[in-house]
């Protein structure tokens, strides 16, 4: 856990989120991010609630102040039934409960699907003003968009007493990074650039085939040519295999010798260049 930056008699914030990857922008970062911009001079204490996965986005930003890691188990995820979690808690969580009492937080953002840890921290929560969700509500009964981004900043500004603009759905989401991270990925993508043997740069057969097949049956004046794979010399003759039999006469494979001008025949095509009136011809390259 991180040491506090600031006086033990600071108030302390707590954020809770969902348990996935994207939440811990979407929930986590935005709600850091708006309590920031409500508090520029840092006077408040911030403490997010994580698993471990999440704990490893959020190590490196400066503005919050711990990360109470817990077990993914304590969670609600899309399976069937772990509703139940947030509401008949585990020997783990019913010891949480008190130890976050004991944090004597000012406020809690209940973004945690954890209705009974919550009422026994007996700590207030940030939400939205009755106003606010009068319009989720009707957004969501006209199939309209309800942006949780917004939803977050507007119940943290609700408890910074509405000082601050009204944010938009769009708002930036500052992500702290540390440098060794950003050096090892600046050194994997100058690793793979212009690497055609790389599933990065170059897609599976099944991937491509498909997308090249959905624009045969669209196009039923399309011809497509393969152009000759060098880095994996057999990826163009599995795409041939792959696609011939259900187009045959429209994909063809282009010989790697002699090089073909656009200026000469096609043999490989069977067709003059005088020939050729609607048709379209696609060429691929496969790597």
């Amino acid at each position: 856990m991180k040491q506090s930056r600031i006086s033990a008699y600071a108030p302390r914030l707590l954020i809770t989120m969902p348990w996935g990857i994207g939440d811990t922008i979407l929930v986590g970062l935005s709600a850091v991010d708006q309590i920031t911009q409500n508090d520029p001079a840092g006077t408040v204490e911030i403490d997010v609630l994580c698993n471990h996965s999440q704990a490893e986005l959020l190590e490196h930003d400066p503005r919050i102040h711990r990360l109470i890691q817990i077990d993914t188990s304590l969670f609600t995820t899309p399976e069937a039934g772990s509703w139940k979690r947030g509401i008949f808690l585990s020997p783990a969580a019913r010891k949480l409960a008190p130890y976050l009492r004991d944090q004597h937080y000012s406020a809690v953002l209940p973004f945690m699907f954890a209705l009974t840890l919550f009422y026994r921290l007996h700590t207030p929560v940030m939400f939205l003003n009755l106003r606010q969700i009068w319009h989720v509500i009707s957004a969501m009964r006209a199939f309209g968009e309800v942006s949780i981004q917004k939803v977050i900043r507007q119940s943290i500004n609700n408890y910074f007493g509405g000082k601050l603009p009204e944010p938009s759905v769009d708002e930036p989401i500052p992500l702290y990074i540390c440098p060794e991270h950003v050096q090892k990925a600046m050194e994997l993508v100058a690793s793979i650039k212009g690497d055609t043997s790389s599933v990065i740069t170059r897609p599976p057969t099944s991937l491509l085939a498909g997308g090249i097949a959905g624009a045969l049956e669209r196009n039923q004046d399309l011809l497509v040519a393969l152009l000759p794979s060098f880095t994996d010399t057999q990826a163009s003759i599995n795409l041939l295999h792959t696609l011939s039999p259900g187009f045959p006469g429209r994909v063809v494979l282009m010989p790697s010798e002699p090089k073909l001008s656009l200026n000469r025949n096609c043999p490989c095509l069977n067709l003059q260049p005088s020939s050729i009136k609607a048709i379209s011809l696609l060429l691929v390259i496969q790597g």
